[in-house]
């Protein structure tokens, strides 16, 4: 057995051989217990599959009677693009509980269709197959599909996270706001180990009724004898009693869903997080603030884009409730994710957009507080990130609007720092940007009212900056 490889050696073994191969087919395994890691994995492979203009495909069984029949999922997905397809389930284990060998005997369903497949699979599929499961299934693999397994390019196995060092960088908004200490520990097992089959698929049903409220009935008639898998079912009534408007109800079974100190599933975890979130500013708080805990355990020190959504959720909540100081180290500490992946990513627009967004949030905090020469720093790097994404990717008129707005929010700044010259060429480059956004939009077909407003309102900036300076009017 190879030895355990940590993340940056699995992508670069994958990388290799996702390059390597070209058009033909390769199959690989990956042996991990982290559905996050595999999930960066997957998306790293997606943007390396992207540049070559292709679309990869993931596979995300939801439940171990899914992945008995994720052969039929990955035959829809074959074709002869080059581009890889990824069956992510790093869940199960013969010996454990349950939940666990549930996964582990759908694994075994799914590795045999796929290993009488073989053949055909190869002949079908221009690209590679890469099957994400648990180490401890990696006998199960060898000796339930020989065949497949005997076709394999790629196996890596990557070490355990470490859970006991946190970046210094990370500090910053850790432990801030009070967490209840009832709301149990943090946890990244994404398959409830508490839920049978059998509960799982009839919680899965009750989404089926057409009706919430009665949904809401089913869900809460399993509460009384769900024992260990109370967590589950509370969220369940949670989610169905928010469909069904009873946002009451919603709120109190998702506090106390997570004040059962149970697992839940991440998909579950996010919603309650949610509701909760959109309670009483302490509590939404707490449950924005638990958001970043749990997403910062997943990234386990990395820079992923859910650690930065769930920053920029609680920076905006904070920044709402005039919080300047725990708004800004939260928006800046989402602005080092934003630097990281628009250095991986930049070949995309939608990581420069994430980027210059990010910088605009970091300066108009930082303006708040009067900082104002950082806040130029982070409103020029906005301009500098805007003007590239029309240079790369053309002329739309919602970019050419952004690089409006920096030019507009430098002008500002540079206003209330007294020079009203530098601040008035500023303005009017924002208002011929403005004016060529607003042709852009008349092309595509798309309302431009937007921009004839703001350009309305730096005519009258550009008016008032002309009288102070005594310069005629254009």
């Amino acid at each position: 057995m190879s030895a355990a490889a940590t993340f940056e050696d699995a992508w670069g073994r994958i990388r290799s051989q996702q390059e390597l191969e070209g058009a033909a087919f390769w199959l690989g395994f990956v042996f991990t217990t982290s559905l996050e890691e595999a999930s960066e994995l997957y998306r790293q492979s997606s943007g390396l599959a992207a540049a070559g203009g292709n679309v990869s495909s993931g596979i995300w069984p939801a439940t171990p009677e899914e992945l008995r029949t994720v052969a039929d999922a990955v035959d829809r997905e074959v074709d002869s693009r080059h581009r890889p397809i990824w069956v992510i389930a790093p869940f199960g284990s013969r010996e454990g509980s349950e939940a666990e060998r549930s996964w582990a005997a759908g694994w075994i369903v799914a590795l045999h269709r796929l290993n009488e497949w073989r053949d055909g699979l190869r002949r079908r599929h221009a690209g590679g197959l890469v099957l994400v499961l648990a180490p401890s299934l990696r006998s199960v693999v060898r000796f339930e599909a020989p065949d497949l397994w005997s076709y394999r390019s790629l196996v890596v196995e990557l070490e355990p996270q470490r859970r006991d060092h946190v970046p210094a960088h990370q500090e910053s908004t850790r432990s801030r706001v009070a967490i209840p200490a009832s709301w149990g520990m943090l946890t990244d097992r994404l398959p409830e180990p508490s839920i049978t089959d059998g509960l799982s698929y009839a919680l899965r049903d009750i989404y089926r009724v057409a009706n919430p409220i009665e949904g809401l009935a089913s869900a809460e008639a399993f509460l009384a004898d769900a024992g260990p898998a109370r967590g589950a079912v509370l969220a369940t009534i949670a989610e169905q009693a928010h469909s069904a408007g009873d946002g009451v109800r919603a709120t109190a079974a998702a506090a106390d869903a997570l004040e059962s100190g149970m697992p839940l599933g991440r998909d579950r975890l996010h919603n309650v997080l949610a509701l909760v979130a959109s309670s009483d500013h302490d509590s939404a708080l707490a449950a924005l603030s638990w958001r970043v805990e749990l997403e910062r355990v997943l990234a386990a020190g990395r820079p992923t884009r859910s650690l930065k959504v769930a920053l920029d959720a609680l920076a905006a909540r904070l920044e709402s409730a005039e919080d300047i100081e725990l708004a800004r180290a939260a928006f800046e500490e989402s602005l080092a994710i934003a630097i990281r992946l628009a250095a991986e990513f930049g070949n995309r627009p939608e990581w420069l957009e994430d980027a210059l967004d990010t910088f605009d949030d970091v300066g108009r905090v930082r303006e708040a507080q009067a900082d104002l020469i950082e806040a130029l720093e982070a409103y020029s790097e906005s301009l500098r990130l805007s003007r590239r994404l029309v240079d790369d990717f053309g002329t739309r008129p919602e970019w050419l609007g952004r690089v409006a707005r920096s030019l507009s929010n430098i002008g500002r700044v540079r206003d209330v720092l007294g020079d009203s010259a530098g601040a008035l060429v500023l303005f009017r480059e924002c208002h011929d940007w403005l004016e060529r956004a607003e042709e852009a939009a008349r092309d595509f077909g798309v309302s431009g009212d937007e921009l004839f407003l703001d350009r309305m309102a730096v005519e009258g900036r550009i008016a008032q900056l002309e009288q102070r300076l005594g310069l005629p009017a254009r």
